[in-house]
């Protein structure tokens, strides 16, 4: 993003490794830092620390140009855990889960309230997603980000192999894959074999 001239680009890289820019000048002080950084990411300015070139929590009445910050710095925003969040686990249907949890919550944890809520799926069955990271289940919320409001997909981890075939009419010939359950019928492992032989014949039982 090209911001006016008489600003400088600064760049926030948060723990997901998510990086954003902001437009401020040198006598921008941390505490508009902070308002930018709440009005682009939705997070409270009391639930943020900022670090710079290894000062930590820096002071939101100071400016960048106290703290030597110019233009194409890197800020660290760290989200910090205040207590109680109202999320929503989405899961492959659509369907919304609204849950109640800590910050504090591990991921574990929040795949042990998605089995309470949702028909008792095994955390081993579930991949949680949030904003493009799959979730370790080790890992606090608080360190994904994960802010309240927020959503978080849930996909299905269950990997099933499978065993099918394919009969061509012309020449009689059966072709075998072995498949995941995961693959889609255009996943080119699935139908490699099958593209290349029906290419020879036009003609098959089923057409996909």
């Amino acid at each position: 993003m090209e911001y006016p001239k008489d600003l400088e680009t600064i760049y926030i890289q948060t723990v997901t490794q998510k990086t954003f820019s902001l437009g401020v000048s040198p006598s921008t002080n941390l505490g508009e830092v902070k308002t930018m950084i709440r009005d682009k990411e939705g997070l409270g300015k009391l639930n943020q620390r900022l670090f710079f070139a290894g000062m930590q929590n820096v002071k939101i009445k100071r400016t960048l140009s106290d703290y030597n910050i110019t233009g194409n710095s890197v800020l660290y925003l760290v989200p910090v855990c205040r207590g109680d969040l109202k999320i929503t686990v989405e899961t492959i249907s659509g369907k919304r889960i609204p849950l109640d949890v800590d910050c504090r919550h591990t991921v574990k944890e929040l795949k042990a309230l998605i089995q309470d809520k949702e028909l008792g799926i095994h955390p081993d069955q579930q991949a949680l997603v949030y904003a493009g990271h799959r979730l370790e289940d080790g890992i606090i919320l608080s360190r994904y980000s994960v802010q309240n409001e927020s959503t978080v997909r849930l996909v299905d981890d269950t990997v099933t192999r499978l065993q099918i075939y394919f009969l061509i009419d012309v020449t009689g010939k059966t072709i075998h894959l072995e498949v995941e359950s995961s693959d889609t019928i255009h996943n080119e492992k699935s139908i490699g074999v099958w593209v290349e032989e029906v290419a020879d014949h036009k003609y098959a039982t089923q057409v996909i």
